[in-house]
């Protein structure tokens, strides 16, 4: 009898864990832990700090200033920008 209390009140507690989360692309999550970039990337909430996201990354905004979010450059169009080549 305590075994199936015990299974009763886990399945309680898991529908009321579950009802308070949010999707992400195919992931579920807690926003209060995390925050869903483009329905494709979760960056995590470290101490009340919302990580923010680059690309296909994450990065705290307190400990970083400044942040070039694109993708980077092919050696084609790393070269092509150099001045007074070709």
């Amino acid at each position: 009898m305590t075994r199936l209390r015990s299974l009763v009140l886990t399945a309680i507690y898991a529908s009321i864990v579950a009802a308070d989360l949010e999707s992400c692309g195919s992931a579920n999550y807690d926003p209060t832990q995390y925050t869903c970039y483009d329905n494709t990337l979760l960056c995590p909430i470290v101490n009340g700090d919302k990580y923010l996201a680059c690309g296909n990354d994450c990065y705290s905004a307190s400990q970083y200033s400044f942040v070039l979010c694109r993708r980077p450059l092919s050696l084609v169009e790393w070269w092509d920008r150099i001045p007074g080549v070709w």
